[in-house]
């Protein structure tokens, strides 16, 4: 490649070397993106990481204020990284915007996250934390997503009350149990759903042959003594290519 035109790729944002560093296997950064020490998860600092690494797509966990703006934050207080101990729902946009991160990350509204996503060449998955039936919040979800040209590649793991809001607009996450379910209905179709499990390989090849959409999961646990490594090796040998995974983990699937 032309170094100059290298340099200028580099200058975008764009690092076409990393794109095939991950082989074969579309990784989904869980929380946001790259998450270190410097860099906290659901921030605008891990998406632009995840792309410079050659990340697929990044999950976001998206919740909603009192005032009913879409925010993008995993937990549902701000103890973790603001120290305070106020939920998320109990307080206004303009609330929010006063609390900073050590890292300096301040909680992003949806859509510009998104906007940043779209900027980065990534795809996104949406972790819907917000209880109950929102119509118009979920409506402005999806419109979002289609202003920022991600809605067709989206997957969302949504609650209960959101499934049939969602369904046939964005894949949404199951089990087979559940998938197999779907498919007695009239208005099943294979890409309104996708199969989020590690799976066996019997349970590969049935989603294979139907042709649903697997993504496989490695995150971390502190409870747990998991031996990620082997998991790992356990979805390439089973010819899982969507991964979700803490970023601590993208290691296992770097090429050689």
């Amino acid at each position: 490649m032309n170094k100059y035109i290298f340099l200028m790729l580099l200058m975008l944002g764009v690092a076409p070397y990393c794109k095939a560093q991950f082989g074969p296997f579309k990784l989904i950064a869980h929380r946001g993106g790259v998450v270190d020490d410097n860099t906290d998860e659901n921030s605008i600092a891990s998406i632009e990481k995840a792309a410079e690494k050659g990340y697929y797509m990044v999950e976001l966990d998206v919740r909603m204020t009192k005032d009913s703006v879409l925010i993008v934050q995993h937990d549902r207080d701000l103890k973790r990284f603001f120290g305070v101990d106020k939920r998320v729902d109990e307080l206004n946009w303009n609330e929010l915007q006063s609390f900073k991160s050590t890292n300096g990350h301040i909680i992003q509204k949806l859509s510009d996250m998104l906007r940043v996503v779209s900027d980065k060449g990534l795809q996104v998955m949406i972790d819907l934390k917000i209880p109950g039936y929102h119509p118009r919040r979920f409506e402005e979800i999806y419109t979002t997503l289609s202003d920022f040209h991600l809605a067709d590649q989206a997957l969302i793991i949504p609650s209960e009350d959101a499934t049939d809001y969602f369904r046939g607009k964005i894949k949404l996450s199951c089990t087979r149990k559940q998938i197999e379910g779907y498919q007695q209905r009239k208005d099943y179709a294979a890409n309104h759903y996708y199969l989020f499990s590690n799976p066996s390989p019997d349970d590969f090849q049935w989603a294979k042959s139907n042709n649903i959409q697997v993504v496989g999961v490695i995150n971390y646990h502190p409870s747990k003594e998991d031996n990620y490594e082997k998991v790992a090796r356990e979805l390439k040998e089973t010819g899982v290519e969507y991964i979700q995974l803490d970023s601590r983990f993208d290691k296992f699937f770097r090429k050689r």
